[in-house]
């Protein structure tokens, strides 16, 4: 016999209600996380400032950590390719005032700054490890951050990862130790 049809209306019917909320919420998270990339839904990096950091000036000195980000490391650089979404996660605070904002933004630099690209993320929240290695203040609560951008425009070639954001002392700048290739 051949394949068999089924209808999707018929699969609907099949699923357990805990799989509609699952399917529901893969539906909306890209929502959440802001902006509209070519990526069905999932913002992308282009080379403008998101919104929330358009007319700051970004001072180095933050203190941050990018702990994963979905590619390869090796030999000290991550290599990705350009055709999946990225996702960051890591954590970005203000060192003397112990604070940072609800928003932060992952910048992608070519060698000597040539090119710049951003993607912005409000998912930030708090992380048990850092209240241990860094003690306390304000910006604990949201110092950790998540991201998920395609990469849109960013051509292949290798990137020098900085973080964004905004404190009590004003904008902030956090330059991480290992670049990005994307392939």
């Amino acid at each position: 016999r051949g394949a068999r049809h089924v209808s999707p209306r018929r699969v609907m019917r099949r699923r357990s209600p805990l799989a509609a909320v699952a399917a529901a919420a893969v539906a909306i998270v890209p929502a959440l996380l802001g902006g509209c990339g070519d990526e069905g839904g999932v913002p992308s990096f282009s080379s403008g400032l998101p919104p929330e950091a358009r007319g700051m000036s970004f001072v180095a000195g933050g203190r941050c950590s990018v702990d994963s980000i979905s590619a390869t490391r090796a030999d000290d650089v991550w290599r990705a390719g350009r055709d999946k979404p990225l996702r960051f996660s890591g954590w970005a605070l203000e060192p003397t005032t112990g604070t940072t904002s609800d928003w932060l933004v992952v910048e992608l630099a070519a060698p000597k700054d040539a090119r710049r690209f951003f993607a912005g993320t409000t998912t930030r929240g708090e992380r048990s490890d850092l209240a241990a290695a860094l003690g306390s203040g304000p910006g604990l609560s949201k110092a950790a951050f998540e991201l998920i951008a395609a990469p849109g425009d960013v051509p292949a070639g290798r990137y020098t990862v900085r973080l964004l954001f905004g404190s009590a002392a004003g904008g902030v700048s956090c330059t991480t130790p290992v670049p990005l290739e994307l392939r």
